[in-house]
């Protein structure tokens, strides 16, 4: 199976196919085979995919530069090798849905003072809705149980010395679906 255009990409992901060229460039740089060879399209891997994919989300959802993007996609993919989702199959997702007590994961990014990133991946067990009366009215409210994991941009040292600027859902995204929809849209046009 060959590699992926970026105009395959950009059907795939529906996103406009200038912006992913645009994110591919920002992401994986200047390609020179296709740059100096006419008619000659860049190809991408699915991994390669899959991180222009997640980095248009970071781009977009953030408040992230393009730099400060592209190293957060880098390290984002290096929890998701750790966890055992990356590279992506179907298989590994299914599993994961499967097996696991966790049902989705979200994961924050957030600025640590003197550069750098620190996640907070949350992987959710249950949300449980309740009706209750608070202050007199009747209300939704809602118990959540999860798990959080807490990873670091390696070049911040000592763990404990990390000064975390804490604003909850600055940066939020729901890893785990756009995990799923990724493989979904690559297993409709064959490339899984």
């Amino acid at each position: 199976m060959g590699g992926i255009t970026s105009t395959e990409l950009a059907k795939i992901i529906h996103q406009k196919p200038s912006k992913v060229k645009r994110h591919i460039r920002e992401l994986l740089g200047h390609d020179e085979i296709a740059g100096q060879q006419k008619g000659y399209a860049r190809t991408l891997t699915i991994e390669d995919s899959f991180k222009v994919f997640l980095y248009g989300i970071v781009i977009n959802q953030t408040n992230l530069s393009s730099p400060e993007a592209k190293q957060a996609v880098e390290e984002v993919v290096w929890w998701l090798e750790k966890k055992g989702f990356y590279p992506l199959s179907r298989k590994k997702f299914d599993a994961f849905e499967r097996e696991s007590m966790i049902k989705s994961w979200y994961l924050e990014i957030q600025r640590a003072d003197g550069g750098g990133f620190w996640y907070t991946a949350e992987g959710e067990i249950s949300l449980k809705e309740n009706i209750e009366i608070i202050d007199g009215n009747k209300q939704a409210v809602f118990t959540k149980k999860y798990v959080e994991e807490h990873f670091y941009t390696s070049s911040l040292g000592d763990i404990e010395s990390i000064k975390i600027p804490y604003d909850k859902n600055e940066n939020r995204i729901l890893l785990s679906s756009l995990i799923g929809l990724f493989i979904s849209w690559m297993e409709d046009q064959g490339r899984l």
